[in-house]
């Protein structure tokens, strides 16, 4: 799992490191740098060369270093291998994203992207929008461990609720992402990323809730310390 991952993310890396030195090299040094835009796709920010051409390849490796050790050090690293199709789909989607997020800011930064346009961030949100509905195909397949998934106390101490959560968590994903897709293209800039903030907040949010009713109903669920001294 790991060495696939490094095989198909280092190539990502290698494309950020050459957007990061194509701009850091080509952009005149002090000149303001576009590093966040609105919904209308209006430059809101600019920056200097070390947050513009350093921060993405950065949080890149810091992100690549996280997916290669955690599966030495989960308690459950087993059945993290077991959920390896998640956790590659998370791994090289964070890593196309910030691919991309680096060609933007080195392309605008050059002058090849004109700011105004709606275009760019209705892609990027629509990237974003199949990024969640990939990790939601793969939800429902995981494992119970400490990394990936929905971890909370409760599906960490219930097979049952690890389950029931992950396979309604998998629908609710896919369902987030096709909406967002939806508002992204259909309606403006504000309320797209309104409703897209939405769906994903229910998304991620419902199964948290969910996972301690079917942990409640499970009657081989671990039982925490204070639930222990009430049924002494």
């Amino acid at each position: 799992m790991i060495r696939r991952g490094l095989m198909l993310s280092i190539p990502l890396l290698v494309v950020i490191a050459g957007f990061s030195i194509a701009g850091w090299l080509m952009v005149p040094e002090g000149e303001p740098i576009p590093v966040h835009w609105n919904a209308e796709g209006e430059v809101n920010r600019t920056g200097g060369h070390v947050e513009a051409f350093l921060a993405v390849p950065a949080i890149a490796v810091g992100l690549m270093l996280i997916f290669v050790v955690a599966p030495y050090i989960d308690p459950r690293g087993r059945n993290l291998e077991r959920s390896a199709a998640l956790w590659l789909a998370a791994w090289l989607g964070s890593m196309v994203v910030l691919a991309i997020a680096q060609g933007v800011i080195t392309f605008s930064a050059l002058g090849l992207i004109e700011s105004g346009s709606a275009t760019m961030p209705r892609i990027i949100a629509s990237l974003v929008a199949v990024f969640i509905m990939i990790v939601g195909n793969f939800l429902s397949k995981a494992r119970p461990n400490w990394f990936a998934g929905i971890r909370t106390p409760w599906t960490l101490s219930s097979d049952r609720s690890w389950d029931i959560t992950h396979r309604w968590a998998a629908r609710l994903f896919i369902a987030a992402g096709l909406v967002s897709l939806a508002a992204v293209w259909l309606t403006d800039g504000d309320t797209s990323w309104i409703i897209m903030l939405a769906a994903i907040m229910f998304a991620a949010l419902f199964p948290v809730g969910l996972s301690y009713f079917v942990w409640r109903a499970d009657p081989d669920r671990e039982l925490f310390s204070a639930s222990r001294r009430e049924e002494e």
